[in-house]
């Protein structure tokens, strides 16, 4: 702008790139929705009948200024080099309901968490694709991941936050514990397609380069040899020079085959420590609770438990030199610390590539990507009752919420975790956070169980995009209200039927009614609302606090950091149904207050007045029970 000496206010243009951005993706929008469009390049207009566009426009009325202009190549072909890496698409979204048919299969159930170097290539060779990641590289120096103690920092998180006073256990006492890990070998697993080892392919590549340096040197002779007279067209010196040459290459093939020996055949075992990984397991297992707990997150008997049931339902088979529960060690201790493959596998004494085969195992029988999405996620994460028929005790127990929200059956929101991404891609995963994530949709029951997930929208896509793909897109099996019912949701959701908003622009979060209470019934609305949807919040605290992972997310391809929060949705809710003695649950349910505060951060707002499917009749709903909960004025 400064080169044509016209000034542009900072507010002006970014209006002009929104509108030119939101131009673009409506014209990608007409141009991809389906095949076999009479797109004429010359002219850049979209030639389709008028019954095509009089569809089109009823769903995008602002497609109009479309159907006559056009869109020239030239500055199609600029849009999509300004916008083409820096909009979500969503094209990796998935949910553990995903219609099998629609879940690509392709990708490989075996991949390296880092390579031999301790990093991921670039596809130019280089290894610093990841350097701009610091929420990964940053945070981990200097973490001392054996001294800390997961339960000890829940337990200040969470009286950080509720009353002073309130009591708290420092810890809990030990008890007996006769559990007693299997002693029997591991059967072997299914014989694998063998590849060329690192060492192999090393000792081939210097063996091929001293026979090229000996054939050099035998042309050179062949040349100094007149064919005619049979004799030497070279002096001593120049002889003697190439025979050295020719000790040297015999030399060099003698170095490749002694190195080969000394470090592939006869070499010094790395793994040594007398703590292997089943004897440190046995010793967490029997031993005082707490350790299960910091180590896998879970009882020592829920762990047997989920260890039985991904064996005997999803297929998890040990290997040749590990057994199931090792296997299952390794990745939910990998899940619950955000370690790195080096440090795990200094943990459970194997080598890197045998800790990165385990933890693709167990996560394909919990995500089950290769059967299409037929693991432990799919029974897990879904609703008990389908019908939504019952009212939940939550509600129906408590004066606040009961008859108010007799006909709520959930709560939806989402929430942003950190993903791993190349420098190159990181433009669209990035959003109000600043750092790359993921925007994880989730619908919650009143139980504090995910009932619904949508993993995969990069982090600049709205809130009311990612709400509207799961619920417009058959395949992903989205648990809709019937008739009658609604979820709620947060302000940056539309009025649509079956989800109730608060109002917008009034007080809402409880922070906000402590000094000051509701002064009329849209406030006193907006309190009970916010409190009765925090249930989503504190599940999603309770998340993030168990697994590390989900902010720690080592260099994983973008289909294996998808799975990996797919598998924590689901451990999550196997935990919460299947332990009802689970420490860091009944610590958030005897403390209602307890909102994370990092999931309070960056709400946002819509004008659901020109929000398209705001619907009348939840207005009139959410009326009704303002009116309702002000005239009982027996909740404050």
């Amino acid at each position: 702008m400064e080169k044509l000496g016209t000034k542009c206010q900072q507010k002006s243009m970014k209006n002009k790139y929104d509108a030119m951005k939101k131009d673009w993706r409506l014209w990608k929008y007409l141009k991809r929705g389906e095949t076999g469009l009479g797109w004429n390049s010359t002219t850049g207009k979209l030639e389709c009948s008028n019954e095509w566009w009089e569809n089109k426009l009823k769903e995008k009325p602002e497609a109009k200024k479309f159907r006559f202009k056009g869109l020239s190549p030239l500055l199609e072909e600029r849009w999509d080099h300004l916008f083409g890496d820096a909009v979500a698409t969503g094209e990796s979204c998935v949910a553990p309901s995903l219609t099998p048919e629609f879940v690509d299969q392709s990708v490989s159930q075996v991949e390296e968490i880092e390579n031999r170097e301790g990093g991921i290539q670039d596809k130019d060779g280089t290894s610093d694709a990841y350097n701009g990641c610091s929420q990964y590289s940053k945070r981990l120096e200097g973490l001392d991941y054996q001294g800390a103690s997961f339960w000890e920092g829940f337990i200040e998180d969470v009286r950080g936050t509720i009353a002073p006073n309130s009591n708290l256990p420092n810890t809990i006492a030990p008890k007996s514990n006769p559990l007693k890990t299997s002693d029997q070998n591991p059967t072997k697993g299914v014989k694998r397609k063998r590849r060329e080892s690192g060492g192999s392919a090393f000792l081939r590549q210097h063996l091929k380069k001293a026979d090229e340096r000996h054939s050099e040197i035998m042309d050179l002779f062949k040349q100094g040899t007149n064919s005619k007279k049979d004799e030497l067209e070279m002096d001593d010196n120049q002889r003697n020079q190439l025979l050295l040459l020719l000790d040297l290459a015999n030399l060099e093939e003698d170095v490749a085959l002694s190195t080969y020996y000394y470090t592939r055949i006869h070499k010094e075992p790395c793994m040594t420590s007398t703590q292997t990984g089943h004897a440190w397991m046995e010793e967490i297992l029997n031993g005082h609770p707490i350790r299960c707990v910091n180590a896998f997150r879970m009882s020592a008997s829920l762990f047997m438990q989920l260890c039985k049931e991904l064996q005997q339902k999803y297929g998890l088979m040990p290997s040749r030199k590990i057994s199931v529960q090792e296997k299952v060690g390794i990745f939910l201790y990998t899940l619950a610390l955000g370690l790195s493959n080096r440090d795990v596998s200094e943990r459970f004494q194997h080598s890197g590539e045998t800790i990165s085969r385990a933890f693709h195992d167990v996560l394909e029988s919990i995500c089950g990507r290769s059967k299409g999405f037929m693991g432990l996620a799919r029974d897990y994460i879904r609703p008990k009752d389908s019908t939504f028929q019952c009212i939940p005790s939550h509600i129906e127990n408590d004066s606040r919420y009961m008859p108010y929200f007799k006909d709520c059956i959930g709560c939806i929101d989402g929430t942003h975790i950190d993903a791993c991404i190349p420098i190159a891609d990181q433009m669209r995963y990035r959003g109000r956070k600043g750092v790359p994530t993921f925007n994880v949709m989730a619908v919650c029951d009143f139980d504090m169980c995910f009932t619904f997930v949508s993993v995969g929208w990069e982090g600049s896509a709205h809130d009311t995009r990612v709400f509207i793909h799961a619920i417009e897109t058959p395949s992903m099996n989205f648990p809709k209200p019937p008739e009658g019912k609604y979820y709620i949701v947060d302000k940056g959701y539309p009025d649509r039927k079956g989800y109730l908003a608060p109002y917008s622009r009034i007080r809402y979060h409880q922070s906000q009614f402590e000094h000051v209470l509701p002064t009329n019934a849209k406030e006193a609305f907006n309190r009970v609302h916010s409190s009765l949807r925090s249930c989503i919040e504190r599940s999603f605290g309770v998340l993030k606090k168990r697994w590390k992972i989900l902010s720690r997310m080592p260099r994983f391809s973008e289909t294996i950091q998808i799975d990996v929060i797919m598998a924590t949705f689901a451990l999550h809710n196997y935990i919460r149904r299947n332990d009802a003695e689970d420490m860091v649950f009944n610590i958030v349910q005897q403390h209602q207050d307890y909102i994370p505060t990092e999931e309070l951060d960056g709400e946002t707002s819509i004008n659901q007045g020109n929000m398209q499917g705001s619907n009348n009749e939840m207005r009139e709903i959410r009326n009704n029970i303002a009116n309702m909960i002000w005239d009982a004025n027996n909740v404050f």
